[in-house]
């Protein structure tokens, strides 16, 4: 596994190159996890959403993140 120190981290750019077309997950689809959802994607990470709620128990949001080519996987 690839990971960055936490000094590397620091430097957005260098962050934003290494992010650059990298498998993430966020877990959790409340409003903290759509919005790290949309900013990951924007970022140029292929982003993959996960809730333990039902799809339909998730909102309108979470149809808005699979609008844009967010993976969304729900009830489990």
């Amino acid at each position: 596994m690839d990971v960055m120190t936490e000094r590397e981290v620091a430097r957005g750019s260098e962050f934003r190159e290494w992010l650059e077309g990298r498998r993430v997950s966020v877990v959790g689809l409340a409003r903290s996890g759509v919005a790290a959802s949309r900013l990951l994607l924007r970022l140029g990470a292929a982003v993959t959403a996960l809730d333990a709620k039902p799809l339909d128990a998730l909102g309108s949001e979470v149809k808005a993140l699979e609008a844009l080519g967010i993976a969304v996987v729900a009830g489990g």
